[in-house]
């Protein structure tokens, strides 16, 4: 008796699920340029399987925070949000991390869309100003003066 050979459906899932993988180890290489020296020296980062196939940035150790971002993106420039987004939750609920920071004021960072859908980094004050795309968030903290080690 032969093989059962995967169906046309599950052959599609599988091809999706190979290339989200893909992406969201992509969009981590991006997101990990702008870690400040501190974190990116004591800590390592991947793309975890929680309950149900669900996705999350996730420590080198295996800790993660399941209560957050289900990363899902359908290109790059999504991936890198929701990554970032991810990454930055795993920070704040399992290591009690706040991260990044702005710059210019002491207040943390958030997420958003430009007009052509990068994904940047905005601080709320002051009327509210893009701070860099997300993975050039250090081009802008040496050329303030910053060390990136807020």
């Amino acid at each position: 008796m032969g093989q059962i050979k995967p169906g046309k459906y599950e052959l599609m899932r599988n091809a999706a699920a190979k290339k989200m993988k893909s992406l969201l180890r992509d969009a981590l290489l991006v997101v990990e340029q702008d870690l400040d020296d501190e974190i990116k020296n004591s800590h390592t980062f991947k793309i975890v399987t929680g309950f149900g196939g669900t996705k999350f940035v996730g420590l080198g150790d295996g800790r993660y925070w399941g209560g957050g971002t289900n990363l899902w993106a359908a290109d790059k420039s999504e991936a890198v949000l929701v990554v970032a987004e991810g990454l930055q939750e795993c920070l704040m609920e399992v290591l009690w991390v706040l991260w990044p920071e702005c710059p210019e004021h002491p207040f943390g960072l958030h997420l958003r869309a430009d007009a052509e859908g990068r994904a940047v980094w905005l601080c709320k004050s002051e009327g509210a100003h893009i701070v860099a795309p997300v993975g050039q968030l250090k081009t802008v903290k040496q050329e303030d003066g910053s060390n990136g080690d807020n």
